[in-house]
């Protein structure tokens, strides 16, 4: 610190800072949930809900709703950051091949793209007489659910694609994300196929519930690529 600064007001300024840190807010929340639940495990959750650290984790938990856009936005940085390592590595094939898993992800893409193509061009053509397309994707979608939860990798994956079709509104947005992917994508494709053991805990049901936010979590980050975009004759 220079050497003119009061070292008492210095260190003082620090410390508020540090208390007032996202990441310190982070990690104090996170250590009040974890007292919270062993409490719970042990059957004193009541006990801990008549406490200061109560009170103070709802206080985070509000900070953190108020905060939500910025942590969303830092969020998709980590795609972004994905992307940066691996130009700095400058990877070569081989080992862009290492890390994006292709054997499975073009099983995966077999078993939705037929059914996506078929449905979609049936609905382009107008329709056709007996066929509903949303009862097909219900069938469809229920047994990619089915095999998800008897924990098939290349199913969960493929359901994952199902949702990015849908929530992107059809196949033209698989171009764009397959021709230049952004690092998100590679990060939710590892986590499809080897789920960490935090996702191993959930109910089936909550299982299939990452599934939707996966494919949300890529679609933003590639709306965000495109608004920060530059492209010729953009203004400076």
């Amino acid at each position: 610190m220079p050497g003119e600064e009061d070292p008492a007001k210095a260190f003082k300024r620090l410390s508020k800072r540090i208390n007032n840190s996202l990441y310190q807010r982070l990690y104090h929340a996170i250590m009040l949930l974890q007292t919270w639940i062993r409490a719970h495990i042990k059957g004193q959750g009541a006990g801990f809900i008549s406490t200061e650290g109560f009170q103070t984790l709802k206080g985070q938990a509000a900070n953190f709703r108020f905060r939500k856009p910025m942590l969303e936005a830092l969020y998709l940085k980590l795609g972004v950051l994905l992307e940066l390592a691996e130009v700095q590595n400058k990877a070569t094939p081989t080992t862009s091949a290492k890390r994006f898993p292709t054997s499975a992800f073009t099983k995966s893409w077999g078993q939705f793209i037929p059914h996506a193509v078929l449905a979609d061009y049936i609905g382009f053509k107008g329709g056709l007489r007996g066929f509903d397309q949303g009862a097909y994707w219900q069938s469809i979608e229920q047994g990619m659910q089915t095999q998800t939860q008897k924990d098939s990798p290349t199913h969960r994956l493929a359901l994952m694609l199902r949702e990015l079709h849908k929530q992107g509104g059809g196949l033209n947005v698989f171009p764009e994300l397959l021709e230049n992917p952004p690092g998100t994508l590679r990060f939710v494709v590892h986590q499809a196929l080897h789920p960490p053991p935090k996702y191993q805990q959930l109910s089936p049901e909550e299982q299939l519930a990452q599934v939707p936010n996966w494919a949300a979590t890529i679609l933003r980050t590639l709306e965000a690529r495109r608004k920060n975009t530059i492209r010729p004759g953009d203004a400076p």
